[in-house]
């Protein structure tokens, strides 16, 4: 979890190993800036290294690659709609304090959480 929202710092696209030095400084500092400490950052970030088939995968996932209409009528069905709309009355106490916790509205999580798992 940590590593994830380190990641989300810097948002410098890497394509190759050069790239993804400076874009490891850049990230190291801004965590810094952030108040992350070195200790920390040590720790998360030792032995990471560039996979260039992530990379890959990652910028051809097809929310980048269709128009919004067909992504929507091919992932968003009327029944995950339904669902989510479940989820946010089954699970509203720990959406709350998620969502107050963490800046993001709890419609945003139940929407991530189903187009990423199908609820699962």
């Amino acid at each position: 979890m940590l590593l994830l929202g380190l990641l989300m710092f810097v948002s410098m696209p890497v394509a190759h190993a050069d790239d993804f030095a400076a874009w490891m400084q850049g990230l190291r500092a801004e965590a810094r800036a952030a108040g992350i400490s070195k200790a920390t950052l040590d720790a998360a970030l030792t032995d990471i290294e560039l996979i260039p088939r992530v990379v890959e995968l990652d910028r051809s996932q097809p929310e980048f690659k269709m128009t919004l209409d067909r992504y929507l009528g091919q992932f968003v069905s009327s029944s995950r709609q339904a669902t989510a709309a479940q989820k946010l009355v089954e699970h509203a106490e720990l959406l709350d304090a998620v969502s107050k916790k963490y800046g993001v509205q709890k419609r945003y999580i139940v929407t991530f959480w189903g187009i990423e798992t199908s609820f699962g």
